[in-house]
């Protein structure tokens, strides 16, 4: 396929409800839609959307990648997944808006080749039809949990993850020197502090309401210290927590080895992985038993792919999970999950791939909405071949 057309859409979508995380509540997602057209009229959609909190770069600089990306891209002829790695090998340092491109010009060549993009990438392995997803439930009252709770096992969801921790106990990176945080605006501060006690209750209420058949996760994004991530956990123990997700800070890999070390619940590394170098040390210190890979944070779907055969390989389990993104990115990130999940007992751990239903708004038609919903907690891929979703599917306003 040669590359005859490159189209920057921006967008923002927002949330129902503010989601509220001990980073802050999310409000809004704002990113750019990227269409990729060929000389057969052929197109392929993409979506950059970075968030702070995970190693992404700004809106703004989202934009400038994109903008240098075209001209370099422009008559390009491809025919293999590794020339599109190669092509954009100068923008690493923006993961949002190397996603955002590469998704783009993935699907366009899936679509050229009439393969599923999960078969795409692959590679001629088998690749599976449904995934497993969890639902999310974030911080709140009590009540709201159990209520919540309550309404997702009617859904027939048999894993849900709980958003916990103290925003208080976050020690923010200094913009000057960490990038992570030049696109806060897609968070505002927390109203009601939680503490250790309110997320036990809830947590205890959610098990309650659903019994034991649903798995329950956690995720502290970061606000634990490290002895009092032991306590926690270990006081969390008897209620059967799947996991935790990144409990202390993502740079503190010899705090997570010790965690890993001194309780039962197994450790998540999250924000500890936005690129393949970070899982080379998280392996290296031991320091996490299951990796949460995002697709949009370490730059792309082929980038993700090899993060996930690294930490299969070390003898790590997978999670594939986006950051909120728009249904494109939440499309891509599927494919990904049905192209690795059949390697491993990772296949049973349900995906972060939910997330359609906290958007008042989102990139594509409410009809094709309704198609990718999960259905008694699954997610079908459908046989369309790229992504599955057309041009002719995308809302108006992008």
């Amino acid at each position: 396929m040669k590359i005859a057309t490159i189209d920057l859409l921006p967008f923002e979508l927002p949330l129902h409800q503010p989601l509220q995380t001990a980073l802050g509540q999310i409000k809004t997602r704002s990113g750019f839609l990227i269409k990729v057209g060929d000389h057969d009229g052929n197109v392929g959609i993409g979506e950059a959307t970075p968030l702070a909190g995970f190693g992404m770069e700004s809106l703004s600089q989202t934009k400038i990648a994109l903008q240098q990306m075209q001209p370099s891209l422009l008559g390009q002829e491809i025919a293999k997944i590794r020339a599109i790695a190669c092509l954009l090998t100068n923008f690493q340092c923006y993961p949002a808006a190397m996603h955002g491109m590469e998704l783009a010009l993935l699907d366009l060549l899936a679509i050229n080749q009439d393969l599923s993009l999960a078969e795409l990438l692959a590679e001629e392995a088998p690749t599976r039809s449904k995934i497993k997803v969890n639902a999310l439930i974030g911080m709140g009252s009590v009540e709201m949990a159990a209520a919540q709770a309550k309404n997702i096992c009617d859904r027939g969801y048999d894993c849900i993850k709980i958003k916990v921790g103290n925003s208080t106990q976050i020690k923010r990176p200094n913009q000057a020197t960490d990038q992570t945080i030049t696109n806060a605006a897609n968070y505002s501060e927390v109203e009601r502090p939680n503490n250790f006690l309110t997320d036990y209750e809830r947590i205890k209420a959610v098990r309650k309401v659903c019994g034991d058949r649903v798995q329950i996760r956690i995720d502290p994004n970061q606000s634990w210290q490290l002895e009092e991530a032991i306590a926690n956990l270990t006081k969390l123990a008897p209620l059967e927590i799947e996991y935790a997700e990144q409990p202390i800070d993502r740079h503190d890999l010899a705090g997570m080895a010790k965690l890993k070390n001194a309780v039962d619940i197994p450790i998540a590394a999250d924000e500890a992985v936005s690129s393949l170098k970070d899982l080379d040390r998280l392996i290296g210190a031991q320091a996490a038993d299951i990796v949460i890979l995002k697709p949009m944070a370490i730059g792309g779907l082929w980038s993700a792919k090899q993060a996930a055969d690294l930490a299969i390989a070390a003898g790590l389990e997978v999670v594939i999970t986006t950051t909120i993104d728009g249904a494109i990115a939440q499309q891509g990130a599927i494919h990904l999950a049905a192209a690795i999940l059949h390697l491993t007992s990772t296949s049973t751990r349900a995906c972060g791939l939910a997330t359609h239903g906290l958007l008042a708004h989102n990139l594509v038609a409410q009809e094709v909405i309704d198609r990718l919903m999960p259905v008694y907690g699954k997610v079908e891929l459908g046989d369309r071949p790229g992504l599955g979703i057309s041009p002719t599917e995308l809302m108006s306003y992008v």
